[in-house]
């Protein structure tokens, strides 16, 4: 099921600050994408009736399976796109991280599996921070999102 970028950015800080901390709260991660509480909450509660996270009031955010597979697809095609601006196209590792963030909602599949299959199938991003297998469900989960 395809998601919204919003959602997308929703899992993939939840899984930044479950990896950190073992739990997210909500104010967290208001604070970490510049939103109002509300609007985090609002979202949360969204994500939870997808399935997508376990939701605890005032203990705090969880990924789903579901969630986490989400979470780490968006990682993956991050840390890809990363790699493929540094390798191929000589984009200045400081200017990445931008570039990415937009590129890595609308990449498709295959696009994603061209790019891997062309840099080597690369393990680690131009940061050295680990990019997930294409099959996220058995993935460890990686250090650190970029």
């Amino acid at each position: 099921m395809k998601h919204t970028e919003s959602a997308e950015n929703y899992l993939k800080t939840i899984w930044d600050l479950e990896t950190g901390h073992g739990r997210a709260t909500t104010s967290e991660i208001a604070r970490r994408l510049a939103v109002a509480p509300a609007s985090a909450t609002g979202m949360v509660k969204r994500l939870s009736g997808l399935g997508l996270l376990d939701h605890t009031p005032y203990r705090g955010v969880t990924l789903t399976e579901d969630g986490r597979r989400t979470a780490l697809r968006v990682v993956r095609r991050h840390r890809l796109i990363e790699s493929f601006l540094v390798r191929i196209m000589d984009v200045p590792r400081d200017r990445v991280h931008d570039e990415a963030e937009r590129w890595e909602h609308v990449l498709s599949e295959d696009m994603e599996d061209r790019i891997d299959q062309l840099l080597g199938h690369p393990d680690r991003d131009p940061h050295g921070s680990p990019i997930p297998a294409r099959d996220t469900a058995s993935s460890p989960a990686p250090e650190e999102p970029s």
